[in-house]
This record gives C-alpha cells, sequence and structure tokens, in this order.
C-alpha cells in the first residue's frame, strides 16, 4: 500500500460515530466512563 495516507480519528469523530450508531439501534447515547476514553495514550 504504497502512497496510502492514515488519519487518526479524533475523540470527537469517536463519540459522534458512537453516538450514531446507538440512535440507529434507538438506545440511549452516551458513554458509561467518558474519562477512560480521555486518558488513553496517543499513538
Amino acid at each position: 500500500m504504497s502512497g496510502a495516507e492514515f488519519r487518526f480519528l479524533t475523540l470527537e469523530d469517536v463519540l459522534e460515530l458512537h453516538d450514531m450508531q446507538l440512535e440507529s439501534y434507538g438506545v440511549a447515547t452516551g458513554i458509561r466512563s467518558p474519562d477512560l476514553l480521555e486518558n488513553l495514550p496517543s499513538p
């Protein structure tokens, strides 16, 4: 795969995608422990 560029998702991107998936299945949006996501090490 030469010439491929990778783009890492931001926390905001991940949360938006997560909420969209939860809404599509008809369950409550949000995450249980937002602090855990914010404290993950960066790539």
